[in-house]
């Protein structure tokens, strides 16, 4: 209750903490809408607050904002990327199947810009470049595999215990005819999960 001082003969003070309750529910869905739709704490709302006060809720506010559309614009490009790859899988046409991979690689590049630190995002662009350069050979091939093994090193730079990227990474430097490195990679998967060793 508000405005409520003590004295020697108080009157009683009748309250319903329910109906408070709801009401205060009802004032935090109202400003939830006018900041979403504004940015901004209307006035009216914004009583008994300082100016920093104010602006502090605000810029949390939006901070919170951008973060959740960033993570939604990041989750949105990274499922279309594995859309796409699993209709590349199924694909039986070639030139749809190459379609595809280059859908799921253009998904992942920008699902990787979103966040950089996501190991999902860089070991599934790894596997998009690696189908995308089985379609090219020449210059474009050699060109297309590097981007792959970027896309890896990057994942295992993410995540260095990951034996499914090592081991992923190894066969994308087997295509590259990089031996020697893949050997290594493929001891490396091999020593971090050493029950599939044999594989």
């Amino acid at each position: 209750m508000n405005g409520v001082h003590t004295g020697g003969d108080m009157k009683p003070i009748d309250f319903d903490l329910k109906a408070a309750q709801k009401d205060n529910s009802t004032k935090q869905a109202e400003l939830q809408k006018a900041m979403e739709t504004t940015g901004k704490i209307p006035d009216d709302m914004a009583r008994g607050m300082s100016a920093e006060q104010k602006a502090k809720m605000e810029k949390d506010f939006k901070d919170k904002s951008d973060k959740l559309k960033k993570q939604s614009a990041l989750n949105d490009s990274f499922n279309a990327g594995m859309t796409a790859k699993e209709a590349a899988q199924a694909e039986k046409d070639p030139e749809a199947r190459a379609k595809k991979w280059d859908e799921a690689v253009a998904d992942f590049i920008k699902a990787g810009e979103l966040d950089p630190a996501q190991q999902a995002v860089w070991a599934n662009l790894g596997e998009s470049y690696v189908r995308v350069a089985e379609t090219k050979t020449g210059p474009d091939f050699d060109a297309t595999i590097q981007k792959a093994l970027d896309a890896y090193s990057k994942a295992i730079e993410l995540k260095p215990d990951d034996p499914a990227s090592h081991n992923n990474y190894a066969i994308a430097l087997g295509k590259a005819k990089k031996f020697t490195e893949m050997q290594a990679e493929l001891k490396k998967a091999s020593d971090l999960d050493p029950p599939n060793g044999g594989k």
